[in-house]
């Protein structure tokens, strides 16, 4: 918050993680955050090599045996 510039504005979702979170919007005006409720959210965590693993699923879907997409 400290590094935030004056006028510059943070977008955060503040709630336990996995479960049900309010994505806040603050901005820094005259020193002091002002903060603003935007809409309940729900996000879901990285974890780590499980998006690589993803991505082979998918390339092998769009492809045939030979290499050619269908």
């Amino acid at each position: 918050v400290e590094q935030l510039a004056e006028g510059g504005n943070m977008v955060i979702p503040i709630g336990p993680a996995g479960w049900d979170q309010m994505l806040w919007q603050a901005t820094k005006l005259e020193g002091a955050l002002v903060k603003h409720r935007i809409a309940p959210v729900r996000f879901v965590p990285l974890v780590e090599g499980s998006a690589s693993a993803g991505k082979e699923a998918e390339r092998s879907d769009e492809t045939t045996g030979n290499g050619q997409e269908t």
